[in-house]
């Protein structure tokens, strides 16, 4: 269950680091 909630954190920080570093445009 740790794990499982582990990834999806840290799935959402790449994905808001990326959509601020690479807007879409």
């Amino acid at each position: 269950p740790d794990a499982g909630e582990s990834v999806p954190h840290l799935h959402v920080h790449l994905l808001g680091k990326r959509a601020l570093a690479w807007p879409p445009g």
